[in-house]
Formats: structure tokens, C-alpha cells, sequence
């Protein structure tokens, strides 16, 4: 998503309202190990973060650490367009996915909101 925020502009897909559930890669890797070193625990588990945000928080979030210049979403009919009839499953409704059954296992987040996990991207890496 950062690739338009490179270029000045701050975007988002279709109205922007529809969640997004993210995860710091490292809260990934974390959290695989947990899972790996767990008997007890079977079946799928939610590696997302514990707050998810919308399209448009996650717009705001990231402009953040970019100069923008313009902040426009991609019109819903332009996605429907090039991505075709995958484009509403896929980009334009979002889900509110949560990580229960990790949390519940007693993992804990690293980096379990979206500002504080931009900025371990960002801040330490500004070449980004």
C-alpha cells in the first residue's frame, strides 16, 4: 500500500470504510514460533493484530511518514474494472479479523497498533 504514499499520493480502496486487519511481520514471526512451541493449541488461529483499522485510518496512519501531496481513493468501479469480479471478495469488503484464540494462549503483541508498528518501519528504516 505505501507504494502511492512514495509517490505523494495518500490512498485507499473504494470508500475506505471497509476494515483491514494488518500485522507487523515480526508479530508474525512471533507469533509462529508461539504456535510452534504449543501442543495444546489445534486447529486455525488468527495471526492479525489486535486492533484493526479501516482503509481509511490506515490512509492517515501512513501519511504519517510520507510527504503527500493528494488524498483520493480509488473509485470501487476502477478496482471492479482491473481486478474484475474478485475485486469486491478481495479489495472493496473488508473483514474484522481478530486474534482470539492467540491472545486467549496468552501471546502478547509486539507492535498491536497500526502507529507504533509504522514507526518500527519507518522511523528505524526511513529509506522505506
Amino acid at each position: 500500500m505505501a507504494q502511492s504514499f512514495r509517490f505523494g499520493v495518500a490512498s485507499w480502496l473504494g470508500s475506505g470504510h471497509q476494515w483491514l486487519s494488518w500485522v507487523h511481520r515480526q508479530d508474525v514471526i512471533r507469533a509462529i514460533q508461539f504456535l510452534l512451541e504449543r501442543d495444546d493449541l489445534q486447529g486455525p488461529v488468527n495471526i492479525t493484530s489486535p486492533r484493526p483499522v479501516t482503509g481509511r485510518d490506515f490512509a492517515t496512519a501512513l501519511a504519517v511518514h510520507f510527504r503527500t501531496f493528494i488524498r483520493a481513493g480509488v473509485p470501487a468501479p476502477v478496482i471492479r474494472v482491473l481486478v474484475g469480479e474478485m475485486a469486491e471478495e478481495l479489495l472493496l469488503n473488508g473483514q474484522r479479523v481478530l486474534p482470539e484464540r492467540l491472545q486467549t494462549a496468552g501471546f502478547t503483541f509486539a507492535y498491536p497498533d497500526l502507529a507504533s508498528a509504522l514507526a518500527a518501519i519507518y522511523v528505524a528504516n526511513p529509506s522505506r
